[in-house]
């Protein structure tokens, strides 16, 4: 998936589009809007905008929304990765009050594993894991 400096990205109209999106006391709204604003911009749904341009994301959500931070699994211990069979590359997502978000949980989770690009990686390493033991 291409970085969205590399699409057909207008700083002005992105930035001019992600400024009218106002907080009112929903994140999850917050996140849909932003998530449907990126596919009128960019035709990217949810699972492509965490294939590439999830930093940007997190950031525009944090943009409006106080009190919240973009967070990347790479900060969280090894072992936590191994632990719940993550090998995925770097992905950012949003942290607030205790939950963590990203373009598919607009509704946030408990633990950063628990977002659906993790969940889908640990499903993908069980199938292989089992493809493997029956050969």
């Amino acid at each position: 998936m291409p970085l969205l400096h590399e699409m057909n990205y207008d700083e002005k109209l992105h930035n001019r589009v992600i400024s009218q999106i106002k907080f009112r006391g929903s994140i999850s709204s917050v996140i849909e809007q932003v998530r449907n604003a990126w596919f009128d911009m960019y035709a990217l749904n949810a699972e492509q905008i965490n294939d590439g341009t999830c930093e940007d994301f997190a950031r525009d959500v944090c943009g409006i929304i106080p009190g919240t931070s973009v967070n990347w699994d790479d900060v969280y211990p090894e072992i936590e990765h191994k632990k719940f069979g993550i090998s995925h590359g770097i992905h950012a997502f949003v942290y607030y009050e205790e939950k963590y978000y990203d373009a598919e949980a607009p509704e946030g989770v408990d633990n950063w594993w628990e977002l659906p690009l993790f969940a889908r990686e640990r499903r993908f390493s069980l199938s292989r894991d089992l493809q493997c033991s029956t050969v």
